[in-house]
């Protein structure tokens, strides 16, 4: 059994006009969070853990170097 749900925030652009007459012919369904509860928002709390570990108190030289981090970063969650 497929689940058509899609978890989001309350991002404007989720309740856009635009969005709402192409999820009305979709079998997806959206379903919003709460609002007020960044705790359920799992995204915010992985890209902080991200930004903590990849950009805090660090620079790179070159864009080589962040895309490096970021890449090692990403493989290391294996």
């Amino acid at each position: 059994m497929c689940d058509n749900r899609l978890i989001c925030d309350n991002a404007r652009y989720y309740h856009a006009q635009l969005v709402k007459g192409y999820l009305a012919n979709s079998r997806i369904e959206l379903v919003f969070l709460p609002p007020y509860a960044p705790n359920l928002n799992l995204i915010g709390r992985f890209w902080k853990f991200f930004k903590k570990t990849v950009l805090y108190e660090r620079y790179y030289e070159t864009f080589y170097q962040f895309k490096t981090a970021c890449n090692n970063f990403f493989a290391g969650l294996d």
